[in-house]
């Protein structure tokens, strides 16, 4: 009932082919008498990622990744986990090799931040200063309380020498951690930012579009998303929008009754 028609330089990446194939069991489920086939687009033509074929009437496909991204004077915005990356590193390099090799690390010590520090990289050098002075100082201490390193709104670092056996400064947080209505804003906020991006971008394509997000987001589930969708007039210049996660296509918007179904089916 498939057959995907691929072009020699039309390679995908593994979110794309992901999306791709979880979105064709979903369409076999809701559309099991469809004929249903697909073509990959070379990337020189792009968009879309593919073109979607069903009983005939072709759809055009764009598949993009949905995650917040945090400004923390890097290149470019990055998602939460690289930045726990980014500060873990800065944490072994920066402060516990620095105190290893000066000889004042005798402790272990435990650095935790509560939220991303925004523009980290301008100030990282003062918290890379305050951090060795409190290790310097306690050295000689079997264990000394927390002692603020930084604080800016909810972004807050500490640090605290836990006993005085090991030679170590481990890394806590940031903490994948928002209330409820933080996560409900920053998702409308999202959706809407990657909808407005994929309407500009596929505008020339006169085709029924539609649009595929690769949930990557720690925090939104897609009944996250379902809740902000009809917040969205940019949503109208789709055929269907569709969150896809790990292990299936959940549908958020369709302008086909025959697809409706699978906006109240998330199984």
């Amino acid at each position: 009932m498939t057959a995907d028609r691929i072009f020699n330089k039309s390679r995908k990446s593994a979110s794309e082919d992901f999306c791709k194939n979880i979105f064709h069991e979903f369409l076999m489920k809701h559309l099991p008498n469809s004929a249903i086939s697909w073509a990959s687009v070379e990337q020189k033509n792009e968009p879309p990622d593919y073109f979607l074929f069903i009983d005939g009437t072709k759809y055009a496909v764009e598949i993009t990744i949905i995650v917040e991204t945090l400004d923390i004077g890097a290149k470019e915005p990055l998602p939460i986990g690289k930045i726990q990356d980014e500060l873990k590193k800065f944490i072994q390099d920066k402060v516990e090799s620095v105190a290893r090799d000066n000889h004042y690390l005798h402790g272990l010590y435990s650095v935790k931040f509560w939220k991303p520090v925004h523009s980290f990289t301008t100030i990282k050098a003062i918290i890379q200063c305050k951090l060795l002075t409190y290790i310097r100082n306690t050295q000689t201490l079997s264990d000394s309380p927390s002692e603020l390193i930084y604080e800016s709104g909810r972004q807050i670092c500490k640090i605290t020498k836990i006993h005085d056996k090991d030679n170590a400064v481990l890394m806590a947080g940031p903490d994948d951690f928002k209330i409820e209505s933080e996560v409900l804003a920053d998702a409308c906020q999202l959706l809407n930012k990657h909808i407005q991006e994929k309407e500009y971008k596929l505008r020339n394509i006169s085709c029924p579009k539609v649009l595929l997000l690769h949930n990557k987001d720690n925090f939104c589930t897609a009944e996250t998303y379902k809740a902000c969708i009809s917040l969205i007039p940019s949503r109208i210049s789709f055929h269907s929008v569709c969150i896809v996660d790990s292990s299936k296509a959940v549908l958020l918007y369709s302008q086909d009754p025959k697809w409706i179904s699978g906006l109240t089916d998330s199984n």
